[in-house]
């Protein structure tokens, strides 16, 4: 459990330093992000979570990749929901490639999140097989919430590590991701 908060407490200073949260938990109103206190995230303004393990490609596109897996708390290791995550290249070259389209959908037992952004992919030079992974947008990427999130917007970012040496077939997943959602 400790190893746990660990890894919240890193990613959550992680993404919030590239995402202008500040340190102490305020609001940032030059840019309008909602801040990570214990208040936002027991109202459900802040999901930290991870993506990991071995994931089947479940598409017969050879140009659209989709994988489903569970999605861990970061604050309490629980598994509180499923991620579909789904890629195509963007222009012309086919997949492996720099930079896709990604549409995640994040399904809770009160709702889901579809974001949609572009995701950087880059070889890992210490690690041949595996890439570095990031969804950062520049702005807004909740395009869709229901359930008791409905009507919401906010952003999802992600950073992290992929073993591609089984693709197309599988990949291997260690992904956190930090949610803001936008104040209701």
């Amino acid at each position: 459990m400790k190893g746990v908060r660990l890894l919240a407490t890193v990613a959550l200073l992680t993404f919030g330093f590239s995402s202008g949260l500040s340190a102490a938990g305020a609001i940032d109103d030059k840019q309008g992000t909602v801040a990570e206190t214990r208040q936002a995230y027991m109202r459900g303004d802040i999901f930290a979570l991870r993506f990991v393990g071995r994931v089947a490609n479940v598409s017969t596109d050879p140009s659209h990749w989709r994988f489903n897996g569970e999605v861990q708390s970061l604050a309490t290791g629980e598994v509180v929901g499923t991620l579909t995550h789904q890629l195509t290249c963007l222009g012309t070259v086919s997949l492996p490639c720099p930079v896709v389209d990604v549409v995640d959908t994040f399904q809770f037992a009160d709702g889901a999140l579809v974001s949609r952004a572009k995701e950087t992919i880059a070889a890992d030079p210490g690690h041949p097989g595996f890439a570095l992974i990031g969804i950062h947008p520049d702005g807004k990427s909740i395009v869709e919430a229901t359930g008791t999130m409905a009507g919401r917007t906010g952003r999802a970012q992600m950073s992290g590590h992929h073993d591609g040496r089984e693709l197309p077939g599988y990949a291997t997943f260690d992904d956190f991701w930090l949610i803001e959602l936008n104040p209701k």
